[in-house]
């Protein structure tokens, strides 16, 4: 089974490092 824990936690941060990479840009 996969850990959804640490599904969840690294989405999370991928979610903020592309919002920190694109935000700028725009």
């Amino acid at each position: 089974s996969a850990p959804i824990g640490g599904t969840l936690l690294i989405g999370g941060w991928l979610v903020m490092a592309a919002s920190a990479l694109v935000r700028p840009r725009l």
